[in-house]
C-alpha cells in the first residue's frame, strides 16, 4: 500500500499512519489527490470528529499540510493507483477486524487471571507487554509445577544475561544468542518503556549512559533487573511498589540510586 501511495498519492503518507483506523478511513473517504483537493475544512473537521481523532490540536497542521501544493500524477497512473489502493484497503480491513477480536479475547482472559494483577502493576508494561509476559511465565498452578523456578531461568531464556566462557586465564563474555528471540524483544521493549515510568530505571540508564555504556547493553542489563522483580512479584502474588524498591536500593548502598 505504501508503494502504491508513493506512485500517485504520496501526501496521504504524511497525514496518517497506515496502521491506524483513522488512516484507513481517510483513504476510503479520500482515495486520490483530486478527492483530497476538493475537501473543505469543515468536511475535514467533520471527518475527524466522526472518527474520534485524538489530537484536535493538530487539525490546523493537518489542514495546512493538505493545502500544500504537491506534484500532480499522470491521469492514467492516478486512476490505476486508486483502483489498486481500494483493492488493498478491502483486503486490509477484515484482518484488522479479526485482530480486534483477538485483542478483545486476550484482554478478557487476562482480566480473569490472578497472575495478571502483579504483572499489570509493573511500570512500562502496558496493554501490549502484559499479555506477553503473562503468557511467557505461564500459570502459577497449585497442582502442577510452574514453568520457571527462579528469575535466572527467565533471564537465560530471554537472553538478558550474557554467556561467559573461561579456560585458565582466558575469559570472554558475549551476548546470549541462544534464547527465545520474541521474549528477548519483550524484555528489551519493557526496559525501554520503563524509562519513562520508573524513577530508578531512568536513574540506572542515565548513570551507565554517562559512563559510555552502549544503549542496547544498558537495556539488556535493565531487563535483567526487571526479570528479578517480575519473578518475585509473580511468585508471591504481590503488586509492585516503586517507593519500596527505591528504599531497598538505598539500603543496599547502590551508588546510582542514592540521590533518588
Amino acid at each position: 500500500m505504501t508503494s502504491v501511495l508513493k506512485e500517485f498519492y504520496p501526501k496521504a503518507l504524511e497525514l496518517f499512519s497506515l496502521d491506524s483506523r483513522i488512516g484507513i478511513a481517510f483513504l476510503k473517504a479520500f482515495p486520490d489527490p483530486q478527492a483530497l483537493r476538493s475537501c473543505k475544512k469543515k468536511t475535514l473537521k467533520a471527518f475527524l470528529k466522526k472518527h474520534h481523532y485524538s489530537r484536535p490540536n493538530k487539525i490546523e497542521e493537518l489542514w495546512t499540510l493538505i493545502q500544500t501544493p504537491a506534484l500532480e500524477p499522470d491521469v492514467v497512473i492516478c486512476k490505476a493507483g486508486r483502483f489498486r489502493l481500494l483493492a488493498l484497503l478491502d483486503q486490509l480491513i477484515p484482518p484488522r477486524e479479526h485482530l480486534a477480536l483477538y485483542e478483545k479475547e486476550v484482554k478478557t482472559i487476562l482480566d480473569k487471571l490472578p497472575e495478571a494483577k502483579s504483572i499489570n502493576s509493573l511500570p512500562g508494561v502496558g496493554n501490549r507487554l502484559a499479555p506477553e509476559l503473562t503468557a511467557a511465565l505461564g500459570p502459577k498452578g497449585s497442582g502442577s509445577q510452574s514453568r520457571f523456578q527462579s528469575a535466572e531461568e527467565i533471564m537465560n531464556l530471554s537472553g538478558c544475561v550474557p554467556v561467559t566462557r573461561q579456560s585458565g586465564k582466558w575469559k570472554t563474555v558475549s551476548v546470549r544468542y541462544a534464547c527465545v528471540k520474541s521474549l528477548r524483544r519483550t524484555f528489551r521493549d519493557w526496559a525501554f518503556a520503563s524509562l519513562g515510568q520508573s524513577v530508578w530505571a531512568r536513574a540506572y540508564y542515565d548513570f551507565y549512559k554517562a559512563m559510555n555504556m552502549p544503549h542496547s547493553t544498558i537495556l539488556r542489563n535493565l531487563g535483567k533487573k526487571w526479570a528479578r522483580i517480575l519473578f518475585a512479584l509473580w511468585a508471591q502474588g504481590a503488586v509492585y511498589n516503586e517507593a519500596l524498591h527505591i528504599q531497598s536500593l538505598k539500603n543496599h548502598n547502590v551508588r546510582w540510586a542514592m540521590a533518588l
